[in-house]
């Protein structure tokens, strides 16, 4: 699960792209109507690229390191390095801007909570988006999938869990505000 939401181009998709395959394969699955099709686009990249841009904000209003800088920093374990393993690809670094609030937190959270508002709490889904790569993922729940999807980004170094919780709790905001445009649909 974690290689396959590393943002390698052209073989992964970025997380953006990769919610957009989510909802495509939901909408395929379902045979949605092309004009309700483009509702659920414009929300769920309105809600995605508004949870980019606040924690943008959030990122160089804070400053807050990331695991790595504390870890060889604060602990003294300066050979410490939160590489991800890639084989036969390269090793992926840290990435090199602040921490909190999580930027995949915010984008996960807000389009999850898209996909909620249309398929509910409890639909069951398979990530195949890297699936040439990585093979695929089932998951429960949409939660589920937003849960441990944020949950390896914090296993892996790259964030704190208190600015994957920041980013969580922001991009759940941002589509409870998303959902309430006046669109007509549904």
């Amino acid at each position: 699960l974690i290689n396959s939401w590393l943002d390698f181009q052209p073989k992964n998709f970025n997380t953006v792209s990769r919610m957009n395959k989510l909802q495509t394969d939901i909408l395929k699955s379902q045979s949605v109507h092309l004009a309700d099709a483009a509702v659920r686009y414009s929300k769920i990249n309105i809600a995605m690229f508004d949870a980019i841009m606040t924690t943008a904000a959030g990122k160089f209003k804070y400053t807050i390191q990331r695991p790595i800088t504390y870890i060889r920093n604060v602990m003294g374990q300066t050979s410490w390095n939160s590489y991800i393993p890639l084989a036969p690809l390269p090793q992926i670094p840290t990435l090199p801007f602040p921490s909190y609030p999580s930027y995949m937190a915010a984008v996960v959270s807000a389009g999850t909570a898209i996909l909620e508002s249309y398929q509910g709490t409890a639909y069951p889904i398979t990530d195949a988006t890297q699936e040439n790569l990585y093979g695929s993922f089932k998951f429960t729940s949409l939660k589920d999938f937003a849960d441990k999807t944020l949950e390896q980004r914090i296993k892996s170094g790259q964030n704190f869990r208190f600015s994957t919780e920041a980013g969580r709790s922001s991009g759940k905001k941002i589509a409870d505000v998303v959902n309430k445009l006046p669109y007509q649909d549904k």
